[in-house]
């Protein structure tokens, strides 16, 4: 017989995605779904954080992060057990420094047919990937690392693309694509950047 999950940790669940994801908003079914949890113990784990201060619900039933966000940072850790499910293993691969994986782990959940996303799901994802892309530092990367970079910079956008939807950022993203692809002096992610480029400029122009 499984062991019994605890309030605990699914309050673990909860803080661990909302310290991983910053300052943003999510109603009680939305914190449900990321994080692998039913609606009723995502209630209960989101009472237990109110409690402890580390969570707070703003006028029109969602959920942030309490005043005491480095509090809350602290605290935070990856749930125990194996049964994790939701979008958390790309937040526990954030917190070890694994951003390019995260990113891969994002896409392939996003893109998941098996179990499709509902919209405000992608539209997350989507700016989850290009969130952490842009703030990937590839200073010392290598060829590979820098090479994997722009591919998922190419997968996120044509991604988001697809699903119509334009994140906050899509551009510098692709820009900082070029400039790696420019680094590396590979003509075939050159040719690809500049042509989504040249097709978005076109686009939006109309």
């Amino acid at each position: 017989m499984p062991q019994a999950v605890s309030p605990s940790s699914h309050a673990d669940r909860v803080l661990f995605l909302y310290a991983m994801t910053g300052p943003r908003g999510y109603e009680t079914s939305q914190t449900a779904y990321l994080c692998g949890l039913s609606p009723s113990e995502a209630e209960l784990a989101l009472s237990e954080l109110q409690k402890r201060g580390l969570v707070v619900q703003n006028g029109e039933g969602g959920w942030t992060q309490g005043q005491h966000r480095e509090k809350g940072q602290a605290a935070a850790r990856f749930p125990e057990g194996d049964n994790v499910g939701g979008v958390l293993p790309y937040c526990a691969l954030l917190r070890e420094g694994r951003g390019l994986k995260a990113v891969e782990f994002l896409l392939t959940w996003a893109e998941s047919r098996q179990a499709p996303r509902p919209a405000w799901a992608l539209s997350f994802a989507v700016e989850e990937i290009v969130r952490t892309l842009l703030h990937t530092s590839l200073r010392d990367a290598d060829e590979s690392e820098s090479s994997f970079f722009i591919e998922l910079a190419i997968r996120g956008y044509s991604t988001a693309d697809f699903l119509g939807l334009e994140p906050h950022g899509a551009k510098v993203l692709l820009l900082k694509a070029r400039s790696v692809a420019f680094r590396l002096n590979n003509a075939g992610y050159l040719y690809i950047l500049d042509t989504i480029l040249a097709v978005r400029k076109i686009l939006l122009h109309n």
